[in-house]
C-alpha cells in the first residue's frame, strides 16, 4: 500500500539528493550526499528523524541541516518508483517502514 506525501528538496541528480518531508506526525530528512570516492552519488539515503522545521529553516542552503536531527534512523536504498513520475513532488513513505516502528 502506498503512502504518498509531498516533500521539499535541494540538489537533484536523477532524483532528489536531499529532501524533507512529513507524514503529519513525524518529519524526516533523507540525505544522499555526494561521494568523492565514487565521484558521484551513491544509492543510499541516510534517514533522519527531524523536529518540525519552520519555513525559515528550509530557505537557502541545507548544508548542515542534518545537525538539527533528533536522531539518525538508518540508511536505505530508495528506488525511483518510490517517487511520483516527476520525482519532484511526492514520495511513498511506506519505504521507511523498515526503519520506523
Amino acid at each position: 500500500m502506498t503512502n504518498w506525501h509531498p516533500f521539499q528538496y535541494r540538489d537533484f541528480w536523477d532524483q532528489p539528493r536531499i529532501l524533507y518531508t512529513s507524514d503529519g506526525q513525524q518529519s524526516y530528512l533523507l540525505d544522499c550526499p555526494f561521494d568523492d570516492q565514487l565521484d558521484g552519488y551513491g544509492n543510499r539515503y541516510n534517514v533522519y528523524l527531524m523536529p518540525s522545521l519552520a519555513p525559515a529553516d528550509l530557505c537557502g542552503s541545507w548544508a548542515g541541516l542534518d545537525q538539527k536531527a533528533i536522531r539518525l534512523l538508518g540508511a536505505i536504498e530508495i528506488p525511483a518508483s518510490a517517487f511520483d513520475p516527476t520525482r519532484r513532488a511526492q514520495l511513498d513513505l511506506s519505504i521507511l517502514s523498515q526503519l520506523v516502528t
